[in-house]
């Protein structure tokens, strides 16, 4: 595979990822607005078992999502001055506060919403500014090959 056709395929897997994280963050919205008036509301039917399935599926989307960004924008050039590794580190860690949260506000304080706001927040601004980053890179490297 030639980079203009790496890089073709690395913009739909991009935008893909950036969308998995904005529709994340929708289904949040409504489950905690919409479907249940509260977040506690949401939490409490949440039982240990659910918990740990929901935490594994997260911890693993996450890592991947943040591998696969990185990965990418290393390959197209956006990992040069480091700040894409560092990018995509924070938002992984960000994203483990956020899961860890949730066990927080089930076992420990429905005070824990804060830092499962912030933390979420923070993994889904990563996510779409590492996402932005390496769709720039794609662009530079192919207005560098014209």
């Amino acid at each position: 595979m030639n980079a203009r056709q790496e890089r073709f395929l690395c913009v739909p897997v991009v935008l893909g990822i950036c969308l998995a994280a904005i529709a994340g963050t929708a289904t949040v919205f409504y489950q905690t607005r919409v479907a249940n008036p509260s977040i506690q509301e949401y939490f409490s039917f949440i039982k240990m078992g659910r918990l740990l399935v929901i935490s594994h599926v997260h911890l693993f989307g996450y890592s991947t999502m943040g591998f696969v960004l990185y990965t990418i924008g290393r390959r197209q050039g956006a990992a040069e001055r480091g700040h894409l590794g560092t990018l995509t580190g924070l938002t992984v860690i960000a994203g483990i506060i956020d899961i860890l949260s949730w066990w927080g506000v089930i076992y420990l304080s429905p005070l824990f919403r804060f830092i499962t706001f912030v933390a979420g927040g923070m993994f889904v601004c990563g996510v779409l500014l590492s996402g932005l980053v390496v769709l720039l890179a794609c662009r530079r490297a192919t207005m560098a090959s014209r």
